[in-house]
């Protein structure tokens, strides 16, 4: 399973045959620490991921990462039928690909759900004193569009060590404009 460790910066992981061992620093005591895993998941953000590769591996002093655009969009339904109000993940899922077959965008439709609720009401709290009837029948009318393109379409973030000193530079795609 995942376990999650709190108020825990990881700092560097080095690698011995198939055992991961994990440095980090606890945040409120100030303590270094270790642990070891068999796997390890990097999911800082771009910035202190690159950190933490260059501080575990030596050879490595570049590290690029691609941006996946994703635009949310909403649906509605103006006709007298209701969505399905499921608890599903998406409803449908469309691949848009050019003339030899290769993806260059998705679109995935979702009903709105009680999850998409929940989001709004944390967000926005006067729902809250909505009867959940009378949101359930507004929202029922809506469908949520959650388009991304592929990564060939992306922007790069390139993280560079050079003399203990971290550099990046954002190489924008000019072919980001999709034309479906």
């Amino acid at each position: 399973g995942l376990k999650y460790i709190d108020n825990t910066e990881v700092i560097s992981f080095e690698i011995n045959n198939e055992v991961i061992k994990v440095k980090c620093l606890d945040v409120i005591s100030k303590k270094k620490i270790s642990f070891s895993t068999k796997k390890l998941l990097i999911a800082a953000g771009p910035i202190n991921s690159a950190k933490i590769i260059f501080n575990s591996v030596s050879k490595i002093n570049s590290c690029e990462f691609l941006e996946t655009p994703f635009y949310y969009f909403p649906i509605f339904n103006l006709k007298n039928k209701q969505t399905n109000h499921g608890k599903a993940l998406s409803d449908f899922y469309f691949n848009f690909s050019s003339n030899n077959n290769y993806s260059e965008a998705f679109i995935e439709l979702f009903a709105f759900n009680d999850y998409f609720l929940k989001i709004l009401e944390e967000k926005y709290s006067f729902l809250k004193l909505m009867p959940n009837f009378i949101l359930e029948k507004i929202f029922q009318k809506i469908i949520i569009a959650c388009c991304f393109l592929h990564s060939d379409f992306s922007h790069k973030l390139i993280m560079k060590k050079e003399n203990n000193n971290y550099n990046y530079k954002i190489i924008k795609n000019s072919q980001q404009q999709l034309k479906i």
